[in-house]
């Protein structure tokens, strides 16, 4: 994890980098998040940390998301398995909203060979349309989680 604070300018950066054998052991960014808070000693209780921007982050959030990449197919698909969960999630955030409402949250994905079809049409590709980035508002994500789902297909 790499973070970047100005507070003379009011932003942050955060990026996150993960080895991974294969695409199913991505598992959730926000979790992985989590774990990272918790092992910099900013651990706020058993189940949650407290993340940079100040949001609190639970172990169990309501939604799982699942990788896969099969015959030049990549899927990013968000499970939602307690909706409940997902909207006390984004009622906790309306005193943040003001604060959250410029924060962007933004993926970038890298592929070996040239992207011929994607699902999202947010998406921007790169000038070798082997990697794009989907930049979405952190608010946006939090409302609808399903927003950062792709599929993309591969050349052969």
């Amino acid at each position: 994890m790499h973070m970047v604070v100005n507070s003379e300018l009011g932003k942050m950066n955060m990026d996150m980098y993960k080895d991974f054998g294969d695409v199913s052991e991505l598992g959730d960014v926000l979790r992985d998040l989590k774990i990272a808070m918790t092992m910099s000693g900013k651990e706020l209780g058993e189940n949650n940390a407290q993340t940079p921007a100040g949001m609190t982050i639970s172990e169990d959030d309501g939604t799982r998301v699942k990788y896969n990449f099969k015959n030049n197919k990549f899927s990013r698909i968000t499970e939602i398995i307690d909706a409940e969960k997902v909207k006390k999630n984004v009622d906790s955030l309306e005193q943040m909203r003001m604060f959250l409402a410029s924060s962007k949250y933004k993926l970038k994905y890298s592929f070996p060979r040239k992207i011929i079809k994607m699902s999202s049409d947010k998406a921007t590709f790169s000038l070798d349309a082997k990697s794009f980035t989907l930049e979405v508002g952190f608010i946006e994500f939090m409302e609808n989680p399903k927003i950062l789902d792709v599929e993309v297909e591969l050349e052969k």
